[in-house]
């Protein structure tokens, strides 16, 4: 897809909006990519920020350069998509090194889970 055909995309919204006469509550543009399995990894900008995401992992990010390279580092199975379970049922997802899954639940007050899922692009890094 080129750049042409994203721009008629978003242009398409705002004539949309234009034409119900109201502007929308909240505005947000994505790309999206789909490993062999069918897990989505991809990237939207909208009101709350730039996010990138894998599966249910997901991360706020700084700036285009940052939301450019996670996607990259994804591909390349050096980010990964991580979730913790408890009981065998997620609790938690997020994105991680591949070499440092479980600093992907640094943020958690209290840590209490049972197992670690990790999910990669090519599949070569899964732990179940």
């Amino acid at each position: 897809m080129d750049n042409e055909i994203a721009r008629k995309q978003a242009d398409v919204v705002g004539r949309v909006a234009d034409l119900s006469g109201r502007l929308p509550d909240h505005f947000a543009v994505s790309a999206v990519w789909f490993d062999e399995r069918g897990y989505e990894a991809g990237v939207t900008a909208g009101s709350e920020g730039v996010q990138v995401h894998y599966g249910s992992g997901f991360l706020y990010v700084g700036g285009v350069e940052e939301a450019a390279d996670l996607p990259r580092r994804i591909f390349a199975d050096e980010i990964v998509w991580v979730t913790a379970l408890v009981d065998e049922t997620p609790a938690h997802h997020a994105l991680a090194r591949h070499d440092d899954p479980g600093a992907g639940f640094a943020d958690l007050q209290r840590p209490m889970f049972d197992q670690v899922m990790v999910r990669s692009w090519s599949g070569k890094r899964d732990r179940d």
